[in-house]
């Protein structure tokens, strides 16, 4: 008899984002459905897997088949497509595999934060006297638009950010954070407290010596953005500055073998 689903999406629950509420998004409804259909002791435990790029709307398509994705009616109809595609594999042919074996570690590692240069800084402060940054907040708000970057708003926030930093280089050279392994017979999950973008996530995943690896997000604190060095030279709201801790290169390659290290250490 099934009593419960853990699962891991690679998506963030914020359907609901631009409201104020508080909301457990889709994944509460999620949890409705299976209780729904199994009864109401089932247990439902979402995780998020490595999504600090990905959205629950499809930008490409305008949600074409999925109704407003910014409302209620969206998350809803979000939950019924994943609550689908478990359920044909829940009433399909499972796998059954016995273990009693559960291990648990965890490593506390030191990421070199993100300090802009000092041309960035002579940028940032120049910046900061001209119009580029002159807005209304409430004309954002009138329109109904929230203020993507590049943007007067996001300009001034990426200088504002660029000055803290610089000028408080020893607060932010580095970002303490704690990474835990757990493996439940074959299965591993990895965590991070980062909203990391999907290669990291691939990456770990592929370096692992088993076949069943969850890497699991914003777990153990939240620390920002995790975006890849090719996303930062590209631009966008999740890999500029202000948004992001971590220097990418050089803590992206700790993370990812780090996370391996620990995983794989479970397996000794």
């Amino acid at each position: 008899t099934l009593k419960g689903i853990v699962s891991c999406i690679p998506c963030t629950a914020q359907v609901l984002e631009h409201q104020y509420v508080i909301s457990s998004d889709y994944t509460g409804r999620l949890r409705k459905l299976f209780r729904e259909r199994f009864g109401e002791d089932f247990i439902f435990l979402p995780m998020i897997s490595a999504a600090g790029d990905l959205s629950p709307r499809n930008l490409i398509t305008k949600d074409a088949g999925f109704g407003n994705m910014y409302t209620a009616a969206g998350a809803d109809n979000f939950a019924l497509h994943i609550f689908n595609g478990i359920l044909e594999v829940v009433e399909g042919k499972l796998e059954t595999k016995e273990s009693d074996l559960v291990v648990i570690t965890s490593k506390k590692l030191e990421l070199p934060g993100w300090i802009p240069s000092a041309e960035d800084y002579e940028w940032a402060k120049s910046v900061l006297s001209t119009d580029a940054v002159q807005f209304d907040i409430e004309d954002y708000v009138q329109k109904g638009v929230e203020p993507y970057y590049r943007q007067p708003l996001a300009i001034a926030k990426m200088a504002e950010s660029i000055i803290v930093k610089y000028e408080n280089s020893d607060t932010y050279k580095s970002v303490g954070i704690e990474i835990t392994a757990i493996r439940i017979g074959d299965l591993v999950l990895v965590t991070n407290p980062f909203e990391l973008f999907i290669e990291y996530g691939n990456r770990i995943t592929a370096g692992t010596n088993t076949t069943y690896v969850l890497p699991i997000q914003l777990t153990n604190g939240y620390e920002g953005y995790f975006p890849t060095p090719d996303a930062v030279k590209a631009g966008g709201y999740s890999a500029y500055i202000q948004s992001v801790r971590v220097e990418p290169a050089e803590a992206g390659e700790i993370l990812v073998s780090e996370s391996i290290k620990l995983a794989n250490s479970l397996f000794d």
